[in-house]
């Protein structure tokens, strides 16, 4: 058997056992709906949920998050649902993010968007970190009230990643992506830009994630014994040779 020939064997052999990772790109989905405020209609921000739905949902069971059960009020760390955390500061440095009803200022500062609900998190012209105990591989939310260009999603999925929101001009917009096969312990999303250090007053609200399969990634001693067979497949196969 030739080299080529050997190197597709253990390819296959690894990705047969699972240590390849058959889908590692993220996918994002965005749409907004410019203008619209609470109560109103929000149907290209619903489309692009519903199409990051689909593709999460192949992933795993998909977790929502409308805040109907939070507390309301400032805080610095509130557990919003179980194992999922919001944290940080608004822009002044105190506690001011919160869980507010309705909505702030209209189409400009954010609102609930919950069918039904009237509660939703404020993001007080900062930065917020979600937390998950439990590593996700796919999130999605509605928000609301964005105005300024620049404003990003951050998150380390093995590698530094940042993928930016596109203004489409406050109201109501839908953001989410698909990370298949990685793990993300902490989503921040940032409303500040280059320009802009105040940041931006916005709202979030049906928030969904994917919890991680953790079934394709090995121990290391799993690892360690795979190499071995290996080295010994592939040192096998170059004393056959004549």
């Amino acid at each position: 058997m030739d080299r080529t020939r050997i190197v597709k064997s253990l390819f296959g052999l690894c990705l047969a056992l699972g240590f390849v990772g058959a889908n590692a790109a993220i996918v994002s989905y965005q749409a907004g709906d410019p203008g619209t405020s609470l109560g109103s209609a929000t149907p290209n921000s619903d489309a692009a949920a519903a199409s990051f739905d689909a593709a999460a949902g192949a992933l795993g069971s998909i977790n929502l998050i409308n805040f109907e059960s939070a507390p309301l009020g400032t805080f610095s760390s509130l557990l919003i649902a179980p194992g999922v955390t919001a944290s940080g500061l608004g822009y002044t440095g105190a506690a001011t993010h919160s869980i507010r009803a309705g909505d702030r200022c209209g189409s400009v500062c954010g609102f609930n968007t919950t069918s039904a609900g009237r509660l939703y998190l404020d993001v007080d012209a900062n930065f917020i970190t979600l937390s998950f105990a439990t590593p996700i591989s796919a999130f999605g939310v509605y928000i609301t009230g964005l105005q300024l260009e620049g404003e990003t999603v951050n998150f380390n999925d093995g590698t530094s990643q940042t993928l930016t929101l596109t203004n489409f001009g406050s109201g109501a917009q839908f953001f989410g992506f698909t990370d298949a096969g990685n793990l993300i312990s902490s989503i921040v999303i940032d409303t500040r830009n280059p320009s802009n250090t105040l940041g931006d007053f916005i709202g979030l609200d049906d928030i969904r994630y994917v919890t991680a399969s953790t079934s394709s990634v090995p121990e290391p001693g799993t690892l360690a014994l795979l190499g071995l067979g290996l080295a010994g497949f592939a040192a096998s196969r170059r004393r056959r040779k004549p």
